[in-house]
């Protein structure tokens, strides 16, 4: 595996982080 893929998989990963958890927020508190 390549660096550059290993580091664009953390990025998804830390955007999806970043998009679920103001969703999840939204939706515990409506």
């Amino acid at each position: 595996m390549m660096a550059g893929e290993d580091q664009s998989a953390v990025i998804a990963a830390l955007l999806q982080e970043a998009v679920a958890r103001p969703l999840r927020s939204g939706v515990e508190r409506p």
